[in-house]
């Protein structure tokens, strides 16, 4: 019940409830408190990096005497004491009935608050940001002595902020509960513009103040990248120079509409459960899953425009008609057929194959027939899986897991995959580095890279619970990960800040059940790994690669919109979504329905028509198929082969092709 923690630790995390935890004369990194009722102190001579109080840890109370850098409340019910100094307190929306007393003598720099929460208190807070300026209250509101900091909207990133606009994602009851507070400000609109053509020309202006201003939530970030074309689009406002008494009192039937939505919103409220996750990023992503839909016009196969944007729509339940996934898969098809004569997408890239089993997964679509071909066999080859590097062997595992897909059995036995070589390989290839530090994985040399350590992770966590030497591996790289995070929530790779690594390590942490944005290890200053990437996100849909300025690394150019990096973005916020709501991970798609292509014929052709060249026979000998002899054979038997033998593969598609 009662835990003393002394001296200085990377990780402190609190599980259990209703225990009383005294950290004294320390440093510590991160401290992440879960449990119910926990009392925490942390003494005059303890220095905190980071602090959250996560949403299950209600009725927690936490006091600080030390120096505390950046502290986050999600919990309910919850106290805090700053007895000391504190850089940033962020109460965020899931957060509710949170007091904060500043004591006489400590210091609080900023505080942001995106609820309503009462500050109590003698000591002094430098900067006060809230969503409203009535979340603030309690005995400091009315401290003449010492008066608050000026409480202001932080300025709109234009380049995160997603434009309201219909949306065509399908959204289930607990998706809703974002759309609540917008919709009552757009009714509270439509209800004072239907006044506006009934009164005078004085009342419109005041209107026109009263109109409701786009807000960014969860922004911890302090300032604004330097991009064209956001001072349009942003606003800088102080709130305590909107007076009320500018407002001028409602006629009596607006009061009544205003209580008859009240009412309504109340009862939406009641129906529809609490969004827990990061508002912004919702939005974000149903922003992105319209831009790829809306821009990827004609779908194919490749990189670009193929797989990870078919993979995002259909992972984020975008409600695309089947005709456009029609579309993507003729067109694969057509592809396939080129590609495969010599049974492989390509000479050299086992990816190509595992990517093609993620979007047809995702779609539910069968990989044992695509134009004919088994899109697994290619992988059964171990040689020719790992040839491409330790990049073969992950994605792999990832496409092979999607819907837990039996590997075919070749001849070659020596070169036979199995699940267990690609996990050995992986494992294998964890970095040492030469301090002795033992944590994740890269390309090549001896420091890890955010983006191949995220990766492996992805392949390796369905066996986490399985294999110690995958569990070993796996903490280590997410202990890597945690302290290779960059002060504002980002990561680094090949010396450029960028979006995809960030979305990558997200990917990889949902998909081991830790939530990239309120994990303690994952938030630096206040900026969760959801925070960094939404800065990378382009208002009108699409992410950068690296922000304007930036070094890219040799990536896609600083400060536009690209095409790896908006789907990598996006299907990284389908991978949080997915969390939030409790539904599979991104890539666990045991929750799609598989459909086997149907043997029956194509009752469309009209076999009896078919006519048959010399070229005919060509193309049927050199596909590698029993030679035909001469023209006369093909014309005797092509009809009844094509009628009697349409489940044969190797008959049927040859004759088809080739006729």
């Amino acid at each position: 019940k009662d835990t003393l923690i002394e001296g200085n630790f990377t990780n402190v995390v609190v599980e259990a409830s209703d225990v009383k935890v005294d950290i004294h004369d320390g440093i510590i990194d991160s401290l992440s408190v879960g449990g119910i009722g926990s009392i925490i102190y942390a003494n005059k001579n303890t220095s905190i990096n980071s602090t959250i109080i996560l949403a299950q840890a209600d009725d927690t109370s936490f006091t600080s005497a030390g120096v505390l850098k950046s502290l986050v409340v999600d919990a309910m019910n919850s106290e805090v004491n700053v007895n000391g100094e504190v850089e940033t307190l962020y109460v965020r929306e899931a957060a509710e009935n949170v007091v904060v007393t500043v004591a006489e003598g400590a210091i609080l720099e900023s505080f942001i608050t995106s609820v309503p929460v009462t500050l109590d208190g003698k000591g002094s807070v430098n900067k006060v940001v809230a969503d409203s300026k009535s979340y603030v209250t309690g005995d400091m509101k009315e401290d003449n002595a010492r008066p608050l900091a000026d409480s202001k909207k932080e300025t709109v990133n234009a380049a995160v902020r997603a434009p309201s606009k219909p949306k065509k994602i399908t959204r289930t009851k607990t998706q809703q509960l974002a759309r609540v507070n917008n919709k009552k400000a757009e009714k509270s609109k439509t209800s004072k513009q239907k006044k506006i053509k009934t009164t005078g020309k004085s009342e419109k202006l005041k209107t026109d103040k009263e109109k409701p201003k786009e807000e960014l939530k969860n922004d911890h970030s302090k300032g604004d990248p330097k991009e064209e074309n956001t001072k349009d689009d942003t606003q800088d406002e102080n709130l305590q120079d909107e007076d009320p008494e500018d407002e001028g009192p409602e006629d009596e039937e607006s009061q009544e509409n205003s209580q008859d939505e009240d009412e309504q919103d109340e009862d939406a409220q009641e129906e529809v459960p609490k969004y827990e996750g990061n508002a912004l990023a919702k939005e974000v992503l149903e922003t992105n899953l319209d831009f790829i839909y809306e821009t990827i016009k004609n779908p194919v196969f490749g990189t670009g425009g193929g797989e990870w944007s078919i993979l995002s729509l259909a992972r984020g339940g975008y409600d695309a008609p089947e005709e456009y996934y029609d579309l993507y898969t003729t067109n694969v098809e057509k592809e396939v057929t080129k590609l495969m004569k010599n049974g492989k997408l390509h000479r050299a890239k086992g990816t190509e194959h595992s990517r093609l089993m993620l979007a047809y997964g995702a779609l539910g679509k069968d990989i044992t027939d695509v134009a004919g071909y088994d899109i697994r066999e290619a992988l059964a080859d171990f040689k020719y899986a790992k040839r491409q590097g330790i990049n073969g062997p992950i994605f792999a595992l990832i496409a092979l897991d999607t819907h837990g897909y039996e590997i075919p059995t070749i001849e070659d036995q020596a070169n036979q995959s199995t699940r267990q070589k690609f996990i050995d390989y992986i494992i294998d290839r964890e970095i040492t580095q030469k301090s002795g530090e033992v944590g994740g994985w890269a390309l090549h040399g001896n420091n890890p890279d955010p983006d191949i350590t995220a990766m492996a992770i992805q392949g390796l966590s369905p066996y986490y619970d399985e294999q110690p030497a995958v569990k070993n591996a796996i903490d280590a790289a997410v202990n890597w990960l945690s302290s290779a995070q960059s002060e504002d929530g980002g990561y680094l790779s090949w010396g450029s800040e960028n979006s995809e690594s960030v979305s990558q390590v997200i990917v990889a942490l949902t998909g081991l059940g830790i939530d990239p944005h309120t994990d303690a290890r994952f938030i630096k200053n206040g900026t969760s790994a959801i925070d960094n990437l939404l800065t990378f996100a382009v208002a009108d849909g699409g992410f950068m690669h690296v922000k304007p300025g930036g070094n890219t690394g040799g990536g896609a150019a600083a400060g536009k919109v690209d095409g790896m990096a908006t789907d990598q973005g996006t299907y990284a916020l389908v991978a949080y979504n997915r969390f939030v709501n409790k539904q599979n991970s991104l890539y666990d798609m045991s929750d799609v329905v598989l459909k086997k292509k149907s043997s029956k014929p194509n009752k469309a052709r009209n076999y009896s028509k078919i006519e048959v060249s010399e070229e005919a026979v060509k193309i049927v000998n050199d596909a590698g198929i029993e030679p035909v002899k001469n023209l006369s054979e093909i014309k005797e038997n092509a009809q009844e082969e094509l009628l009697s033998s349409l489940d044969k593969k190797e008959s049927t598609e040859v004759y088809d092709i080739a006729v």
